[in-house]
Parts: C-alpha cells; sequence; structure tokens
C-alpha cells in the first residue's frame, strides 16, 4: 500500500519498495486512504505478535506521514505502556532510557539459556512458537516459573513453581494507552502462602545480595519510576531505528492471531468465559477464492500442516481475509502443535 501512496501522492520515501507489487485490494485502500479528509492508521495486536512488526510498523508510520492521517498503537494488555515505561525492553530502560540489557524473549528462545525464570508465563500458550519455547525450556538446566496455577505444562518443563497473587490480589498500577497512570490495590487477601510477584522478586534479590531489591510496598517501587520523569513525556509513537524491506512471500502464510479468551492464565481457566461462543474449538479460515483454489468445500475437515507437525480441523470461508493466508489461532490446546504464528502453512483435503 505504501508504494501506491507514494505514487498518488509523488511523493518520496526512503524505505525501499522496488520488489513490491501493488495489488488491487492495496490500490483500493490506498485510494481510499489518500481522498479521506480524516483518517487514522493504528495498529493492533496481529500487527505486534508478528516478527516484522518493526517493519509493519516502519511503513504504517510512512503511510500515515505521506495521507496526513493519524497514527497510533493498540496496546496488547492492559499494562504494556507501563511495562515498557518501566524498562522491560532491551535497549529501553525506564522512561525511554537508552539502554544495552539483556534480549528479548524471541532472542532467547533462539539461543537457549542455561535458566529461565517465567512471571506469570505459559510458554506453550503464550509465545510466538510453541514448539521452540518448550524446546528451549527442556533443555535449560533450570527453569523457574512465578505462577499462580499449577498448570500441566509448568510441571513438564519447570524445575520449582514460585506461587505469586493474580494482580486482582495485589497493589499496583496500570498505564493505559492515553498515558493515564491508574492505580489500584487488591480486592481480596492473596490466598494462603501465596506473595505478589514483586515481593517473591525482591526477596529473591535480597537473597543473592543484588542492589535495588529494597522496596516495601507496590508504592515505594511506583514512585521510583515516576521520580525518573513525567509518563506524558515518555510516550511516543513514532520510530525511527528501524527500516523496512517488504518482499512478497509465495505459498500459505499463517495468521496466527490470540483468541480473546486464550490470552491469558486466567481467562484460559474461566469456567464462563470458556463456554462461550468466542472460546469455541479454532477453525482453519480462508477467503472463499482461496478456499476454491484449494479445491475444497466450507465445513469439511482440512489437515494443517507446519513442517512435521499437523493438525485436523474445520475450514470455513472469510473473504475478510486476503487471498494466500489461512487463519488458525494460536494459544489453543488444539493448535499449538503448529509452531510459528505466522510461518509458512500447509493444507490438504483431510
Amino acid at each position: 500500500m505504501l508504494k501506491a501512496v507514494v505514487a498518488a501522492k509523488a511523493g518520496e520515501t526512503s524505505l525501499d519498495l522496488a520488489a513490491v507489487e501493488v495489488s488491487a485490494d492495496a490500490q483500493r485502500i490506498a485510494d481510499s486512504l489518500c481522498a479521506a479528509e480524516v483518517a487514522a492508521l493504528v495498529l493492533g495486536n496481529v500487527a505486534q505478535h508478528h516478527p516484522a512488526f518493526g517493519q509493519l510498523w516502519s511503513l504504517a508510520q510512512e503511510i500515515a506521514r505521506l495521507t496526513g492521517a493519524r497514527f497510533g498503537l493498540l496496546a496488547e494488555a492492559a499494562n504494556s505502556v507501563g511495562a515498557e515505561l518501566a524498562g522491560v525492553l532491551p535497549q529501553r530502560g525506564a522512561m525511554g532510557a537508552s539502554v544495552e540489557a539483556g534480549l528479548n524473549a524471541a532472542a532467547m528462545v533462539a539461543a537457549p539459556r542455561k535458566a529461565y525464570v517465567l512471571l506469570n508465563t505459559e510458554v506453550e500458550f503464550d509465545s510466538y512458537n510453541p514448539h521452540a519455547a518448550v524446546a528451549a525450556m527442556k533443555q535449560a538446566e533450570t527453569v523457574i516459573a512465578l505462577t499462580a496455577f499449577k498448570a500441566d505444562g509448568l510441571l513438564d518443563y519447570a524445575d520449582v513453581l514460585l506461587p505469586i497473587a493474580p494482580f486482582s490480589e495485589t497493589a499496583g498500577s496500570f498505564v493505559n494507552m492515553e498515558g493515564t497512570l491508574q492505580s489500584f490495590n487488591g480486592v481480596v487477601r492473596p490466598l494462603g502462602e501465596t506473595r505478589p510477584a514483586w515481593k517473591v522478586l525482591r526477596v529473591l534479590g535480597n537473597m543473592l545480595n543484588l542492589d535495588g531489591f529494597d522496596y516495601n510496598s507496590a508504592e515505594e517501587v511506583r514512585a521510583e519510576l515516576l521520580a525518573k520523569g513525567a509518563v506524558a513525556d515518555a510516550l511516543n509513537n513514532q520510530l525511527s531505528r528501524v527500516s523496512a524491506n517488504p518482499v512478497s512471500q509465495s505459498g500459505l502464510v499463517r495468521i496466527g492471531e490470540v483468541p480473546l479468551y486464550q490470552a491469558d492464565a486466567l481467562c484460559r481457566r474461566a469456567v464462563s468465559l470458556q463456554q462461550t461462543q468466542a472460546a469455541a474449538v479454532p477453525v482453519a479460515s480462508v477467503s472463499g477464492k482461496q478456499l476454491a483454489a484449494l479445491g475444497l468445500s466450507a465445513g469439511s475437515t482440512v489437515l494443517v500442516r507446519r513442517g512435521q507437525a499437523e493438525i485436523r480441523v474445520a475450514i470455513d470461508a472469510d473473504d475478510a481475509l486476503p487471498d494466500g493466508v489461512v487463519r488458525p489461532a494460536t494459544a489453543h490446546p488444539t493448535t499449538v502443535a503448529l509452531g510459528g504464528m505466522f510461518d509458512p502453512i500447509e493444507i490438504k483435503q483431510g
């Protein structure tokens, strides 16, 4: 779409678009965007889960610049913004300071570590590639999981489970997409011997004689962060260090979005939520045109394959999808075998 916008606006971009072919759909969207008096481009969860999210961000930012549209990001979780402001990302410290520290999750799976500490994470459901993540856990010498649940997956690959309270049983703060800090208190006391995660981490830091683990309350943690600057000053949707070089890809590609009620450990265990239509067993969705090209009929059972892994699911038609993609959800027990969320994939009559 960016290439069509550049042509329509007679504009210029530093991004390399030589290998890009503008599809009819991309041209139609670009024409509509260029003609709009008021427009906005917003990237959501599916884009953020993509391994090329930085490039998608760059492309969307350029399209917004050339068309005059507003540009924004829809945070994945309630405190995604707050976690970034606290410095959870490598190369980005508290309040946006530049640092060189640690690896991201993908790097820690691609180059397996000797030890892992998991916080509210079941890697078979919460990873881009469940196969690779579980394999990384199993080769590690030590896996320590801070968790509110005694999960079968964690019992398989973790050496130690440290019980922590869910967010509803502790105090803390969220920062929403607008940059508003929202503090809260626990609605009930933690069950039994569980403790808020920050307290468990504090005690571990004390036992290891590490600096910076002397907090006595969640309020002290929050105060230290806020002392580093104003939240609003640290928020910025602009991306400057990532270039984009889009290339075409042949064959079917998976779009493995996370279903609404598979997003975290609490939702996955909520009996009422799991009885809703939104929690139904995933199907493989393709466009009507793609369905015909595959010689399949909606409602039939198909074999979906990625590498050596394969599952059998129903297939249906969804003309909101572009040709060349198939959408079987991820983070679900029936589909975790398929691996990467946006990897090439095969479909055959099952």
